[in-house]
């Protein structure tokens, strides 16, 4: 049986990289997800987590498909902190529309779960705009 190799610089080795990048990210932030549950004490259900392209958005929550989408842009550029704050943005929607049981965007329910996370100020306001000095 005749082995194939993968040259460094190859588009598929590239992919491969990528898809192992990606899916330690998700492992990451599920567990994540876990953590933060357990330490504000808030019951919700296990999302299904995308890193995604686009540059768009920097994290989004669907509720429809429970899924937190995160840019791959995010972290690849960005320290912890800052994905940390943007997932736990992600999470308070998720809060608004399971425990809360409204669907609204960034309303008083979404500041209140805020709230509850502890979400930074920045990543509560929904601007979008991240902070460029950390």
């Amino acid at each position: 049986m005749k082995r194939s190799r993968l040259k460094s610089g190859s588009s598929d080795a590239k992919r491969i990289v990528a898809s192992a990048f990606e899916a330690r990210w998700i492992d990451i932030l599920a567990h994540f997800h876990r953590v933060v549950c357990c330490w504000y004490k808030v019951k919700l259900s296990t999302p299904k987590i995308l890193i995604v392209g686009g540059q768009r958005r920097v994290g989004y929550w669907a509720a429809s498909t429970s899924t937190i989408s995160i840019s791959r842009k995010l972290v690849l550029k960005y320290p912890w902190d800052i994905v940390e704050a943007v997932f736990k943005h992600e999470m308070a929607h998720q809060i608004v529309n399971e425990v809360y049981g409204v669907a609204e965007l960034h309303g008083p329910h979404f500041r209140r779960a805020c709230d509850r996370l502890g979400v930074a100020d920045w990543a509560a306001s929904a601007s979008g705009v991240l902070p460029q000095d950390i």
